[in-house]
């Protein structure tokens, strides 16, 4: 899915693209698009079945719930900016009866409809993925671990789409929310590089302590 949006990205700001270029980069992306949410709910599907099955996983990868979010953020966003993509490109090629000029604006439109029903997926995972973070919190039974990395890209994807949400209908409201989960966003992102120069610094990160380290193979045989 991130290529799906890298193509509408490309061909919305990138200087020189014609509708020659840009039909066969947003077609493509819409099919990648496609292929990438229909795995994503596969794997949303089979980690549930283990979530009910073995539980939650330990304090120390609750975290990791994060990316549940990843592939719902990302949909959203590249419907919208393919949908821009199609709209602005569409009626320039003018050939069959798809890539024509009614045809994207139609995409265009079914593109934020699609995506504010995408998003709702992504924020009900957001929802359950915070609660749990902040449960195992209030136990103190956290710890650092370079798995809490995985909480950036993943709630970045839902800002992308906010942003998008606000140019395509001119709110205040997705803007506003865009930009405090920006703000969130860049705290976590500070944290998680002051923690992790932290342990660095500490032997906590990376290869730890000796007397942390996993005995090898050639200690387990003496």
């Amino acid at each position: 899915m991130p290529d799906a949006l890298v193509g509408g990205v490309i061909c919305q700001y990138s200087g020189g693209v014609n509708a020659r270029l840009a039909i066969p980069i947003i077609v493509s992306s819409y099919m990648i698009c496609g292929l990438g949410f229909f795995v994503a709910i596969l794997i949303w599907a089979a980690y549930f079945v283990k979530l009910m099955n073995s539980g939650l996983p330990p304090p120390h990868l609750t975290p990791s719930l994060i990316m549940l979010v990843g592939p719902a953020g990302q949909t959203a966003a590249a419907l919208q900016v393919l949908g821009t993509a199609a709209k602005t490109y569409f009626g320039a090629y003018d050939k069959g009866t798809f890539l024509q000029t009614q045809a994207g604006e139609m995409l265009a439109t079914v593109g934020v409809m699609l995506g504010l029903f995408v998003i709702g997926i992504g924020l009900l995972f957001a929802i359950f993925s915070v609660y749990i973070i902040l449960e195992t919190a209030f136990k103190r039974q956290h710890k650092y671990t370079l798995i809490w990395w995985s909480t950036i890209f993943p709630m970045a994807t839902v800002n992308t789409s906010f942003i998008e949400f606000g140019n395509e209908m001119d709110s205040p409201t997705f803007r506003t929310l865009a930009t405090i989960f920006f703000l969130l966003l860049l705290i976590d992102y500070i944290l998680n590089w002051i923690f992790t120069i932290r342990d660095i610094w500490l032997g906590k990160l990376l290869n730890g302590p000796r007397s942390e380290r996993p005995p090898t193979g050639r200690m387990k045989g003496q």
